[in-house]
């Protein structure tokens, strides 16, 4: 009777050990990981007063390899408020990005001559 108790309880263990699935892969993808996209290359980083109709300016932004997204776009905002205007969409990485002084206040809904001067125009990309 003993040798039945120990078989069975190997037998026990050997189907609990085998039962375990260790290779399972999680539905939610890499937890505790973040990203942070970068934005770099700011050349020229300010809208010149007094040229404001050919004035731009130009930077980079990327994410790192293997980040996911699932939309990234560049917005404005005229004298840090709070409320945000898209106004350009960004489909691949690194990309190169260019907006003009009329584009961002167009995007604002103002002209070109309704930005004064010391006016903060603020870009910032979201993904």
């Amino acid at each position: 009777m003993k040798k039945y108790k120990i078989f069975g309880l190997i037998f026990s263990l050997v189907l609990l050990l085998s039962a375990c699935e260790t290779d399972v892969v999680d539905p939610a993808g890499i937890r505790d990981v973040g990203f942070t996209g970068t934005i770099t290359d700011a050349n020229p980083a300010i809208f010149v007063d007094g040229d404001l109709d050919i004035s731009y300016v130009q930077f980079t932004v990327d994410v790192p390899e293997g980040a996911v997204y699932d939309d990234a776009y560049i917005v404005v905002s005229y004298n840090s408020v709070s409320q945000r205007t898209r106004i350009k969409d960004v489909s691949s990485f690194p990309a190169e990005i260019t907006v003009t002084a009329e584009e961002a206040a167009a995007a604002l809904g103002m002209s070109i001559n309704d930005v004064a001067s010391g006016t903060i125009l603020f870009l910032s990309w979201n993904w």
